[in-house]
């Protein structure tokens, strides 16, 4: 049997502090006590799921999935980098600065990636983790590591 999995913006405790993704760079920015910059408008929108609840869901697909593609996504937490980047400074108490640099600025990336999880919620996964519920906890877990 041939299982193929695509998740999504997948985000969480456990995360690699030193990679280079706007959700890593707003949890480093809230560790350190330092304002979000954010280099373009914040408009592209993602959909965002929790690790815990991406791991459900790759044992739903594992245990109960036949043969196909399964979209790991969240169809419930679907949001701006802008609004992202709000949730964060809600947490921690820091603000959003803008630094627009130049027009040109991730220009070509896709604008609206939203996955739909129809093919596994039929298997009777859900998400249980809401973004602004995740965010705090993916807080809690930097703070006990630095």
């Amino acid at each position: 049997a041939i299982k193929t999995l695509r998740p999504f913006v997948v985000y969480g405790p456990g995360e690699d502090l030193t990679c280079k993704k706007a959700m890593v760079d707003f949890l480093n920015d809230c560790l350190k006590g330092k304002n979000i910059v954010l280099k373009s408008s914040g408009d592209v929108v993602r959909s965002y799921i929790y690790i815990g609840d991406a791991i459900r869901a790759f044992y739903y697909v594992l245990l109960k999935g036949n043969n196909g593609v399964y979209n790991i996504a969240s169809e419930e937490n679907v949001y701006s980098i802008k609004q992202v980047a709000g949730f964060y400074c809600e947490c921690s108490g820091i603000t959003i600065e803008y630094k627009l640099e130049n027009d040109e600025y991730l220009k070509n990336r896709t604008q609206i990636m939203v996955g739909k999880s129809e093919k596994i919620r039929n298997l009777g996964w859900s998400e249980s983790v809401n973004l602004k519920a995740g965010i705090a906890r993916t807080l809690m877990w930097g703070k006990e590591i630095i």
